[in-house]
C-alpha cells in the first residue's frame, strides 16, 4: 500500500497535477484470500445470478460480460458478512433489484495484461465492489436497511 502512496505524495509535493491514469503497479488487485469471510450466505452474487436467482436480467448481463473473458469474481452482499439473525424483517439474500457488482457485469477486452486476469486488476481498481441496482429506489432501499442494521454499504449504480 505504501508503495502506491508515495508518487502521490511526491507529486502533490512538487505541486504537480496527478495524472488522470493509473499505472499497472498502483492498481488494487482483487485478491479473495483479504475479503472477509461471509457468515450468512455463502453464494458470490456472480453464482446467483449465473443461477437465475437474482432473475433474467442479471443472469443475461453476467452471461455476456463473462463470454470470453476472465472468469468472474467472487462478492458477496454487505449484510452476507453479519449474521442472519441481525437481519432486518423481510430481508432476503438478495435484495430486491440487485443486478450484480460492477467489476463483474463489465467485460474487460480480450487483451490480457501481465497478471492475465483484467477483471482482477483493471476493473476492480476501477469499480471495487460497487454494487449495480435496477432502478434508484431499490438500490436506496437496500442502502437505507444496511444502515439500521450498521452495515456499510460500498458505492451503488443504477
Amino acid at each position: 500500500w505504501r508503495e502506491r502512496t508515495r508518487p502521490r505524495k511526491a507529486l502533490k509535493q512538487k505541486k504537480l497535477e496527478i495524472p488522470d491514469m493509473i499505472a499497472e503497479e498502483a492498481m488494487r488487485v482483487y485478491d479473495p484470500s483479504r475479503i472477509r469471510r461471509k457468515v450468512s450466505c455463502r453464494v458470490s452474487s456472480a453464482e446467483a445470478a449465473l443461477h437465475g436467482q437474482l432473475g433474467l436480467l442479471p443472469k443475461k448481463l453476467h452471461e455476456e460480460s463473462l463470454l470470453g473473458s476472465d472468469e468472474a469474481l467472487t462478492f458477496g452482499l454487505p449484510h452476507h458478512y453479519i449474521d442472519k439473525q441481525r437481519w432486518l424483517k423481510g430481508m432476503t439474500a438478495w435484495p430486491k433489484g440487485f443486478v450484480g457488482h460492477a467489476t463483474n457485469l463489465l467485460r474487460p477486452s480480450k487483451h490480457k495484461n501481465k497478471d492475465g486476469n483484467q477483471r482482477r486488476t483493471i476493473l476492480y481498481t476501477l469499480a471495487g465492489s460497487a454494487l449495480v441496482f435496477d432502478k434508484w429506489e431499490n438500490g436506496y432501499a437496500y442502502f437505507v436497511n444496511c444502515r439500521k442494521m450498521k452495515v456499510d454499504v460500498p458505492t451503488m449504480f443504477n
